[in-house]
């Protein structure tokens, strides 16, 4: 997490442990789950900061179901005008993807894979080895050979830590 990241996030936890414990979110309040002002109730007892990120996950979940200028008047009540700064923040976070993902659903079966969250196709081999680090270091190694156009042959590969030395 960077410097900015950091900043927006404790700007937030102050604003946010400010507004519920003098009952300036109210407004917002209605708006919430059950669960999410449970949440909020043993947020006030005990204003971690691990707390508030959970306590904030519950609030974007309940805002991703409401329209956009009452989430950023709900988020604003809650957080101030940092609301927006948060939101993007999560946001982020959220929509990050796996660098590779290999899905098989049975030994039969054709795997799924996707490099960078884009799924790969017309696979025509697919390699995925890796290591753990003890007393001799692990590593890992991952191919993926794949035709792009009519015949032209494309191979992904790269080999970590251990590996690289094979």
């Amino acid at each position: 997490m960077n410097f900015q990241a950091l900043d927006v996030l404790m700007d937030c936890i102050r604003e946010f442990s400010l507004r519920v414990n003098s009952n300036l979110s109210d407004k917002a309040l209605p708006f919430l789950s059950e669960d999410t002002l449970e949440l909020i109730n043993r947020y006030k007892e005990n204003a971690s900061t691990s707390a508030f990120i959970e306590v904030v996950q519950y609030i974007f979940s309940d805002l991703s179901k409401k329209e956009k200028q009452q989430q950023k008047e709900i988020g604003v009540n809650l957080f101030s005008t940092r609301f927006e700064d948060l939101f993007d923040l999560f946001i982020s976070l959220e929509k990050k993807s796996p660098l590779l993902q290999i899905i098989l659903d049975d030994e039969n079966g054709i795997p799924e894979v996707f490099y960078k969250g884009e799924e790969i196709n017309r696979k025509r081999d697919i390699l995925f080895h890796w290591e753990t680090d003890t007393i001799i270091p692990g590593g890992l190694t991952y191919a993926i050979e794949h035709v792009e156009g009519s015949q032209i042959i494309n191979r992904i590969e790269r080999r970590v830590k251990g590996h690289a030395c094979d």
